[in-house]
């Protein structure tokens, strides 16, 4: 009995040691976004009481 826990703790043990193998990096593909977005007829509040109309 003494021995199978034994055996089965190292198991247990040395699964956890392989547990994470793979670390994300952000150096993936990167593009560059050139899409503007013009607003037409629009009112843009600055704040609540300055109003830009366009």
């Amino acid at each position: 009995m003494r021995m199978r826990f034994l055996v089965l703790t190292v198991l247990w043990c040395s699964s956890t040691l392989f547990a994470q193998d793979y670390f994300p990096e952000n150096d993936g593909v990167k593009s560059k976004n050139n899409n503007y977005t013009a607003f037409t007829n629009a009112k843009i509040y600055s704040t609540p009481t300055q109003v830009v109309e366009g």
